[in-house]
């Protein structure tokens, strides 16, 4: 599973449904959260894994360098199988709009990371503003270290998925005083892999 929250909160998340997938049918199986988003998908194009639950970003990349990985599925959440990205930014930042971010700090999840990096750094270029010139871009890890980084005012502005913001809000005392700067375009949920050569 990709890191996109803290571990132990992945594999609480992900437990039920695996522990159920395991006893229907019969195989035991172990829930391993990769160091990074990049460690993940070493693992499932090297075959040190079997199963791997990428981002869309990522399976693409994934899936260039070995094409024998498969997509066996990804899920609906609320009805929907695409989920949303928000750029966010602190009460108190003096940030009004996508233009003043120009030359501030920016915290982006992951390089490989499609709601915490590729989506809102499309969502940026479509807006004349470069995410790699233009903005100090900061890659914090995870989507809950992103929302703390907002939270505390400690960057001009952050992206995350979209549920981040009630699940960060629920978490961090600050959380009140994050709001939403921009929308980005929704992107499909996470592509359930094989590793090659898995019957």
């Amino acid at each position: 599973l990709t890191p996109y929250v803290a571990p132990d909160e992945i594999i609480e998340r992900y437990s039920p449904i695996i522990d159920w997938v395991s006893e229907r049918v019969g195989i035991d199986i172990d829930i391993h959260v990769g160091d990074s988003y990049q460690d993940l998908e070493r693992q499932i194009i090297e075959g040190r894994i079997d199963i791997a639950v990428l981002g869309p970003y990522a399976y693409v990349g994934a899936q260039l360098e070995n094409p024998d990985i498969r997509v066996f599925a990804s899920h609906v959440a609320l009805g929907s199988t695409t989920y949303g990205t928000y750029i966010l930014t602190h009460d108190d930042s003096g940030i009004e709009s996508l233009e003043d971010l120009r030359d501030r700090d920016f915290a982006f999840v992951d390089r490989l990371s499609t709601s915490g990096w590729l989506s809102p750094a499309a969502h940026l270029l479509e807006r004349g503003i470069n995410p790699v010139s233009e903005v100090r871009g900061r890659y914090l890890g995870s989507h809950e270290q992103v929302f703390d980084a907002v939270a505390a005012n400690q960057v001009a502005a952050g992206a995350v998925y979209s549920a981040s913001v009630s699940e960060g809000r629920r978490r961090n005392p600050m959380g009140n005083h994050v709001r939403i700067l921009a929308k980005c375009a929704r992107i499909p949920y996470d592509a359930y892999t094989l590793r090659a050569g898995l019957e």
